[in-house]
């Protein structure tokens, strides 16, 4: 796949042009993440073999399991193409935050913080999960005055 991008001083307003052959499942779901970026209030998940458009104000929760990232929202799973450091990019920070490496979560779904007797930071979730906050994190957190 080849991108360019052409510079024109006539041009009021940036337009994204894909040129194919043929129109494929990966330029749809090209044409859906372009679109998600701009809009930055939905995202594009697998379903099995479907894709679908999610808000981000519905997911819980992204993580890392078995070399791949999944979004959880009420308590399905779906496959995310993106990385977890490109998601921490993407992500608003008034919506989300991420407490280690490997997750990132949403603010609302976040129930409390609680320190382990093994002294790491649990987080416990509305649903009843919990997961754990790396100490790397904890700081930023703690300077966030996550509410």
């Amino acid at each position: 796949m080849k991108v360019s991008t052409k510079i024109d001083q006539n041009t009021q307003t940036p337009n994204i042009v894909i040129f194919a052959k043929q129109k494929t499942a990966e330029i749809v779901y090209l044409e859906h993440e372009i679109q998600s970026v701009i809009n930055h209030s939905s995202l594009f998940v697998k379903d099995q073999e479907d894709y679908q458009q999610i808000e981000l104000r519905s997911i819980n929760r992204f993580y890392t399991e078995d070399h791949a990232v999944y979004c959880q929202v009420d308590g399905r799973r779906y496959k995310t193409q993106k990385r977890i450091y490109e998601l921490a990019d993407f992500l608003p920070e008034n919506l989300f935050i991420q407490i280690s490496q490997s997750e990132i979560i949403n603010r609302h779904f976040i129930q409390r913080f609680q320190l382990s007797k093994t002294g790491a930071y649990e987080v416990i979730l509305r649903d009843g999960q919990t997961t754990f906050a790396s100490r790397r994190y904890m700081r930023r957190i703690k300077k966030e005055k996550l509410s």
